[in-house]
Formats: C-alpha cells, structure tokens, sequence
C-alpha cells in the first residue's frame, strides 16, 4: 500500500486538459500542504488568480481506519455558513487512492456527488450539485462528461 499522505501532498495543475479544451475546463490548481500529524491545508483556485483567492479552502481530518481505508473530516475556512464538510472515504485499490462521501452529502439544500482518485502522478476529481427533490443538476458535470484530470506540478 502507498501511504495516502505522501501521495496527496503537492501542487497539482489540470494544464495539459485546460489548454485542450479551455471552454470545457478551466485550468485549475490544487494544492495540499501537511498542517501536522493528520491534518492537511488543501487549496484550490483558478489560474487566472492567485492562491491568495481560493475558492476552496479546506483542513482535512484524516486517520487510517485500516491499512487501505482512510477516513476524512473536513473543515472549510471560506464560508463560515457551511463550516463542515461531508466526511470522505478513501480506499487504496493498489494503484489509487479512490475516494467519495461517506454516505450521503447535502450543503445548502443540495445532493453533493464527488470523487476523486490520485496516485504519485496525477488526480482525477469530479464534483456536482442537484436539487434533492428533482435531481436537476445545478452545478458540476454530469458522470458521463468527464473528470477534472490534474498532473502533479511538484510535492
């Protein structure tokens, strides 16, 4: 198993997509730095700023459950309002670290579906937002439109 900290920690870029297919997707930055034991600073924020203007900002809780099986609280320093995340399971599969809410996820009035999945050389994240009464979707890409796919810029 490769140790899920060592793994996640570093700048990440969607670059390589970004320049493909800009209207699609946005160049995005990713960044997860160790606070301490268990705990990690993560930022995200676009290209054309800086991360000084995230416009996620989170500390992830995270332990091993057991060996492949990490469990992640989160807390986000943007928006007081919604100060708690929904917690992640994230499980080694031999190749990835493969994560998504750990049951289900609502955040102002909304169905959160997420996932990610990161190994040493690159991150694929998709997030989306649907009215829980209809299923709409609000925000985010549908399944079947891809994923953010990054590459890691340094550790």
């Amino acid at each position: 198993m490769r140790n899920f900290e060592e793994l996640i920690l570093g700048h990440w870029l969607n670059k390589h997509q970004a320049f493909s297919n800009p209207r699609t997707w946005p160049m995005i930055h990713l960044r997860y730095t160790k606070v301490e034991d268990g705990v990690l600073e993560f930022k995200s924020w676009y290209n054309y700023l800086n991360d000084s203007q995230p416009y996620r900002h989170n500390y992830f809780f995270w332990r091993y459950e057991t060996d492949g099986l990490v469990r992640v609280e989160s807390v986000n320093l943007l928006d007081p309002e919604k100060k708690y995340g929904c917690p992640y399971c994230i499980v080694w599969d031999g190749e990835y670290w493969t994560g998504k809410p750990d049951g289900p996820c609502v955040s102002r009035g909304l169905e959160v579906e997420s996932t990610m999945k990161f190994n040493d050389y690159e991150y694929f994240a998709r997030d989306a937002g649907r009215k829980i009464d209809t299923g709409e979707l609000v925000w985010g890409k549908e399944g079947d439109k891809g994923e953010f796919h990054f590459k890691r810029v340094t550790k």
